[in-house]
């Protein structure tokens, strides 16, 4: 499992990953994205800025160091 834990100004993110193999597919599995925000007006936004943060993040997970 590969974690990645992102600290931003008004909230922290912690996004797990997972990585399997489905026939001759590689999958990457999000298993669990926990957004603490201190209210839920906070939380709301960060969950759309997490979203989107989402695909750079399996890039990296991609990249030859994190393998």
């Amino acid at each position: 499992m590969n974690t990645i834990d992102v600290k931003e100004d008004n909230f922290r993110y912690t996004v797990e990953f997972g990585q399997s193999k489905s026939g001759s597919y590689h999958v990457w599995i999000v298993k669990s994205v926990k957004i603490r925000a201190d209210c839920t007006d906070e939380l709301n936004d960060a969950t759309l800025i997490v979203m989107n943060d989402i695909e750079p993040i399996i890039k990296q997970l991609n990249s030859p160091e994190m393998v």
